[in-house]
């Protein structure tokens, strides 16, 4: 009966399996006992199930009872233990606790090196495991050079149509999909897609889930019109093989009320998103990683409606907890910043705005207080240190050092937007008091500009010499 129930697990026919799986484990139990090997791995069969139904608290129950029975009877280095720990680690990770999945992943990565060897499959499974998590953190640059070095493993070990390979390709090209390399991603998904539909079937749960990571990395990308044939009918499958309460439909319920945001059907996105938000309160619990976006979504839509007071509120609720759970680097927990910011201006509540405003000006200029910052990343930390709409929050003299690294790096690396930096730094020279080292910068800087690219920058040259005449 377990073989049955594993390959309705295959087949998405969850009911059916769960009804095989009680029978199979209450008559093991009767028979040889909580403590056989056997009724313990019945027991993590069913969770497994629960898993992939979303219900988690079920699953974490039955992870945490066989692992400590088998603690009791078996190795700490048992494969079945680090099996087990593996799975307890996958889920947190879906309940959006990241950093206990994290701990553990770390954990499990140490005894399969040294017990296994660094390029047995599980070893790989487990840096595959490890680099979703740290894309779940907002890691996504470590999430890819992670991705990339399991896959070019798993390749060459296991082929690239191995179940494994395919869940780090499909991870990598998430990775890929989140640091903005679409032209890199979008070829990981297609070939990830085809594979698992021509093996798996159209209505498979690894299917659609790989076609809504595929709609939503077209939405990245403004690709609306791309997205949302795939979302709904995605989500139209969801609902009627996974149910409506599933964590992965409910995924979708949100992917599709971004699209109808995105594209000005605020009457449409309105009432998915609060349907969204009720169901994922009741099914993941308040501080789960999609409750929590969901709350934040619904305040953009208010606020895109109008109804700032709704939109505060909605932030006020989701950001608290983004901060604790995710830290204020992550950018989830930006979204909500941002959009509280916004919600209290509007209100007339700029007091209430500025700490907010503060912590997004540490957020905007974190990446350039690095040593390897790019010249890109030193430009833009410097134009919105310049421009900040708060004059208060305007730092000219911090601006400048940046500016003058992001012209530094531009010209040793023969960057062919340096007239773009050059421009910057002649922003910064003249406000701190340097006019006449930013009318040489300025004029520098038209010259490297491309023909008509922009033609305030002669305005701006203009404006530093009357400036120098009339000291």
């Amino acid at each position: 009966m377990s073989n049955l129930a594993a390959l309705y697990n295959k087949q998405g026919r969850y009911e059916e399996s769960e009804t095989l799986l009680l029978q199979v484990r209450e008559d093991r139990i009767g028979i040889q006992g909580l403590e056989n090997r056997a009724t313990l791995q019945s027991g993590n069969n069913l969770a497994n199930l629960y898993f992939l139904q979303g219900r988690y608290a079920e699953a974490e129950s039955l992870y945490l009872e066989t692992l400590e029975v088998l603690g009791r009877i078996l190795d700490e280095h048992h494969p079945e233990i680090l099996s087990g720990v593996g799975n307890l680690a996958m889920l947190y990770d879906n309940q959006g606790r990241f950093s206990e999945g994290e701990k553990l992943y770390l954990q499990l990565q140490d005894i399969k090196v040294r017990v296994l060897g660094e390029k047995h499959p599980r070893t790989l499974l487990n840096m595959s495991h490890l680099a979703a998590n740290y894309r779940g953190q907002g890691r996504f640059a470590e999430a890819a050079t992670l991705g990339l070095h399991t896959l070019e493993s798993q390749i060459a070990i296991l082929g690239e149509e191995h179940p494994s390979t395919l869940q780090t390709m499909h991870n990598l090209a998430g990775a890929y999909s989140s640091l903005g390399r679409y032209a890199e991603a979008t070829p990981l998904y297609l070939k990830t897609l085809a594979i698992i539909r021509r093996d798996l079937g159209e209505e498979h749960p690894d299917t659609l889930t790989t076609r809504s990571s595929l709609a939503v990395h077209y939405m990245a990308q403004r690709l609306d019109a791309e997205a949302e044939p795939i979302l709904v009918q995605v989500l139209e499958i969801k609902r009627r093989v996974l149910g409506e309460d599933h964590p992965d439909t409910l995924a979708d319920m949100g992917n599709l009320a971004g699209i109808y945001m995105a594209t000005g059907r605020l009457e449409e996105a309105l009432p998915l998103n609060v349907q969204m938000l009720e169901n994922s309160k009741r099914v993941l619990g308040e501080e789960h990683p999609s409750t929590l976006g969901a709350t934040t979504n619904l305040g953009f839509v208010y606020s895109m409606l109008g109804r700032f007071e709704e939109a505060a509120e909605m932030f006020e609720t989701s950001l608290p907890i983004k901060r604790r759970v995710f830290g204020l680097e992550h950018p989830w927990t930006g979204y909500a910043l941002e959009g509280l910011e916004e919600a209290y201006m509007e209100l007339g509540r700029a007091d209430d705005a500025l700490p907010l405003q503060r912590d997004l000006l540490g957020l905007q200029v974190a990446p350039a207080d690095t040593l390897d910052a790019s010249a890109d990343v030193l430009n833009a930390a410097g134009r919105y240190l310049l421009n900040h709409k708060i004059e208060s929050l305007r730092d000219p003299e911090r601006a400048r050092g940046f500016a003058e690294r992001a012209c530094a790096l531009a010209e040793e690396e023969g960057l062919s937007q340096a007239w773009t930096m050059l421009d910057t730094l002649a922003l910064a020279q003249n406000a701190t008091g340097d006019t006449a080292g930013a009318i040489e910068t300025q004029k520098r800087a038209i010259s490297l500009m491309p023909e008509a690219a922009d033609p305030s920058m002669i305005e701006r040259l203009a404006f530093y010499e009357a400036a120098l005449e009339s000291e």
